[in-house]
């Protein structure tokens, strides 16, 4: 898996299906089961953790390139201005934390869950 993610000809397809199969997410819940071997957990934990790395990886899926520090940033303010904009549109009155919140609280890898998280409490559409 580790040298399919690796190949740029086969990464495409594989992360679609990934993807599909909520594979991340799936492989951490498999991890915390309470039937895991305590021994073989470390190793297991080793090898998600560079799989998970070559899932987020900064590559450009058209040109087969790796992303710069300025594409990756691009990016993400792209993502968290729809997120805003479809929060405003949809959801002027209850979302207004996500709506007026900086691009980095949205995007940065500490805050982005518990901030979001802390967003979505008690929202029910």
């Amino acid at each position: 898996l580790v040298d399919l993610l690796s190949a740029t000809s086969t990464r495409i397809f594989l992360l679609i299906y990934l993807n599909s199969i909520h594979f991340a997410v799936r492989s951490r819940l498999a991890v915390g089961n309470q039937f895991a071997v305590p021994e073989n957990l470390r190793l297991v934990q080793h090898l998600l953790t560079r799989i998970n790395g070559l899932l987020v990886f900064p590559l450009d899926d058209v040109l087969q390139r790796h992303l710069s520090k300025v594409d990756v940033v691009s990016m993400h303010y792209r993502r968290a201005t729809v997120l805003q904009q479809m929060a405003y549109r949809h959801y002027p009155n209850e979302l207004q934390r996500v709506i007026f919140a900086g691009v980095s609280l949205l995007c940065g890898r500490q805050t982005q869950n518990s901030y979001l998280e802390q967003c979505f409490i008690g929202f029910s559409h």
